[in-house]
């Protein structure tokens, strides 16, 4: 009964984060403000926006050119991962924020005119990603994200092709296999995200 009850409640977990990103596609708005994200997105909203800021610059779209498209998510999954190193909860430091940088807005529109494709990725993360090793997804391993965040972040903000796609890819493997408790793909994402950076390095 209490096993049963324990994968119902991972079960919501799990698709609570995917339900939230196909609301966000379906809803008539075309973009959100980080504090309209925060209060719409929950608890998870650190690893959510992580996700969002470096999943979206890869839909199709027109390319900003030399691989600029890839510095805003660089300067906000800097600016998170820091956060998420000290353990502050966003919805409270929100409150502390200039009404300047909480009124920065997340373009959503790609989404929306990429549904299909969107859904497509959607599908496909349900039928690789799973609950598994969950004991992985701890506060440790956490800090372990954030801490590899940050240098893909700044090679992110460098206007190169060869500087930005892999760290942003990256990014988005290792906030989708926290978002979706599957230790397993987290392990995978950490080690492929240390040979990364050593490549870089």
């Amino acid at each position: 009964m209490q096993q049963q009850t324990a994968e119902q409640n991972t079960k919501s977990e799990y698709t609570d984060f995917l339900d939230k990103i196909e609301l966000l596609i379906s809803n008539p708005k075309n973009s959100y403000t980080i504090e309209e994200l925060v209060q719409f997105l929950g608890t998870d909203s650190k690893m959510i926006i992580l996700f969002l800021f470096t999943f979206i610059p890869r839909l199709p779209s027109p390319p900003w050119g030399f691989g600029f498209e890839t510095i805003p998510g660089g300067v906000f999954s800097l600016i998170v991962s820091i956060i998420g190193l000290f353990g502050i909860p966003l919805d409270k430091l929100m409150k502390y924020l200039p009404t300047s940088i909480r009124n920065i807005s997340l373009d959503v529109h790609i989404l929306k005119q990429n549904r299909m494709m969107a859904g497509y990725y959607i599908n496909k993360i349900k039928s690789v990603f799973r609950d598994r090793m969950k004991f992985i997804v701890n506060p440790v391993t956490e800090k372990l994200i954030y801490l590899l965040v940050i240098p893909f972040a700044i090679l992110m903000m460098i206007p190169l092709i060869l500087t930005n796609w892999f760290p942003s890819l990256s990014i988005t493997f290792l906030s989708l296999s926290w978002l979706l408790n599957d230790g397993f793909f987290l392990i995978i994402s950490i080690i492929v995200g240390a040979l990364i950076l050593l490549f870089y390095v």
